[in-house]
């Protein structure tokens, strides 16, 4: 057990036993934190896209399959409801 408490203390040794290290490294954190904040003194909101809906383009007759119980392929039917689970 001697080896053990030897191995510990060498550790906290070389380490450390106090809250420095964690001080540190929290200002570093902070510090970094702040200066990810500065996009720049000329930037600009980029404009806004102009489409009219989720899909620009007209989506596919049907999905792809896959082998197995649950791939099957989904159909697309415009205006159509979706049933409820």
């Amino acid at each position: 057990m001697a080896n053990a408490k030897t191995t510990h203390d060498a550790f906290v040794h070389a380490v450390g036993s106090g809250h420095a290290p964690t001080r540190k490294l929290s200002i570093l954190a902070l510090a970094l934190g702040l200066v990810g904040c500065a996009a720049g003194p000329d930037f600009k909101t980029p404009p806004v896209p102009q489409a009219m809906s989720y899909n620009t383009g007209k989506p596919p007759a049907r999905t792809a399959s896959t082998p197995g119980e649950l791939g099957g392929a989904q159909q697309f039917i415009a205006g159509q409801t979706v049933a409820a689970m």
